[in-house]
């Protein structure tokens, strides 16, 4: 699953998967629903965390 994206995703990457909005992704990982962590200011994600948290919606 996700295999044409990086071990590491963006939010960009986490709305596309997801078919959600901006405001929508980072209410997601400002939760704690998605665990994301920052670099030079931006979010992101690890595919990893992102299948958790898909496996754990369904």
């Amino acid at each position: 699953m996700l295999e044409e994206y990086n071990d590491i995703l963006t939010v960009k990457d986490v709305q596309t998967i997801l078919k959600i909005g901006k405001n929508s992704a980072l209410d997601l990982i400002h939760e704690g629903d998605i665990e994301a962590f920052m670099i030079k200011g931006r979010w992101r994600i690890l595919k990893s965390n992102l299948l958790s948290y898909i496996r754990h919606i369904k």
